[in-house]
């Protein structure tokens, strides 16, 4: 049968089959929509291949796909498709990420990849079928979403999946090996264009009066963001562990972040202030659950800390993020009031609670900080923001 003839073919009120033959296992199936669908049938299995579409993927398209199909079945050879080995590669980054992180990895394959990508045996994808994928992907004409923290985190997690392949030996090169180096990096790009790439942050005194007065005096947010901000600015940790944060984790007026909860993967304390404790109290008489700040399905978002501060007119101003930027900036300019009290630039990023390499002072330094010098730091902090203006 050739396409003209299977053009031809007229739609029933049921679906039927027809056999396109070369290989005699070849057959398409002729829906009453008048949709028609090659598939293989072989030891009484139907394997499904293309849709016929005139120009796109005809007899000729189906007979190829279904002579190497049928040699590989005959022959009991394996081929993983993309969206297989996609699978395999979320078990595996199942068992040591979060629910979370995984859900969000997911998304990002399912919305970016996969209909590309999905069933595209792995043998036959190359690097330059990757890279027209992911370039429409590069808006590098609007400085605001140049989507590289996208592209790059595809790139990543696609030279992942397709290095099981190669472990396998189902295919001997990874195609995604160097695919980062196609596309610039956040930095570069931002210097390009002359733009600061950082979190936006406030560090000048009316800036910051500006926007405690406009969170005490606004009605367009509820009193739970309001809260979750406050806490965010005085306590400094990141804006994620603010909204999520547990009412079992806080005792004896510290707050202690389990690790698994944490970005540097290292339990956090947060030595609560005597505003934080005055806050927590408030917000004690209205929650509902186990989480500070909590909602009927689990606890407030982390993007409403960002609307919250778009809505008050604070866009391109400072952000949730941002705000332990202020922490940070706030600190260097008074270093000296700080050594006065006994606080070091140690304890400043014992705050922060960055992300560091694992080199020899990590094996050895179990503790950043003493207590008391910290608890000085979050308390001077608080006196700091509440003498530029009180948040109630």
């Amino acid at each position: 049968m050739n396409n003209r003839q299977l053009q031809a073919l007229v739609a029933k009120s049921s679906r039927y089959t027809k056999c396109i033959g070369e290989p005699r296992e070849l057959y398409v199936y002729v829906y009453p929509t008048g949709k028609k669908s090659f598939f293989l049938r072989h030891n009484g299995r139907n394997h499904r291949l293309g849709e016929f579409r005139v120009g796109i993927y005809g007899v000729s398209e189906a007979r190829a796909e279904a002579t190497k199909l049928l040699y590989d079945l005959t022959h009991n050879i394996v081929r993983s498709t993309f969206g297989e080995l996609v699978e395999q590669y979320l078990l595996i980054k199942s068992k040591s990420c979060s629910p979370k992180y995984v859900e969000r990895m997911s998304n990002r394959l399912n919305r970016y990849l996969l209909p590309s990508l999905g069933n595209i045996q792995v043998d036959s994808i190359t690097r330059s079928q990757l890279i027209n994928l992911l370039f429409p992907l590069f808006n590098d004409k609007d400085p605001t979403t140049p989507r590289l923290e996208t592209i790059h985190r595809l790139c990543y997690e696609m030279k992942a999946i397709l290095q099981i392949a190669v472990d396998d030996g189902v295919i001997v090169g990874n195609p995604a090996s160097t695919l980062i180096k196609e596309f610039p990096t956040l930095r570069k790009h931002y210097a390009k264009i002359g733009r600061d790439g950082r979190f936006a942050s406030i560090y000048d005194e009316k800036k910051i009066y500006e926007l405690i007065h406009t969170l005490r005096g606004s009605t367009r947010i509820n009193l739970f963001t309001r809260n979750a901000i406050y806490l965010l600015m005085m306590s400094v940790v990141r804006p994620l562990n603010v909204v999520s944060a547990k009412w079992r984790d806080i005792q004896d007026n510290v707050w202690t972040i389990p690790a698994s909860e944490m970005k540097s993967l290292r339990e956090h304390k947060v030595y609560l202030s005597s505003q934080s404790v005055e806050l927590l109290s408030q917000q004690k008489l209205y929650s509902t659950n186990e989480y500070v700040f909590s909602t009927p399905s689990g606890h407030i978002c982390r993007d409403s800390l960002s609307k919250a501060l778009r809505s008050l007119g604070f866009a391109g101003v400072v952000t949730p993020h941002g705000l332990r930027a202020t922490f940070k900036t706030i600190c260097s300019m008074h270093l000296s009031e700080l050594y006065a009290i006994g606080v070091t630039e140690k304890e400043v990023e014992c705050i922060l609670a960055h992300n560091q390499p694992q080199g020899l002072a990590w094996h050895y330094e179990r503790n950043m900080s003493q207590t008391d010098s910290l608890m000085k730091l979050y308390q001077w902090y608080s006196d700091y923001l509440w003498n530029i203006c009180e948040m109630w």
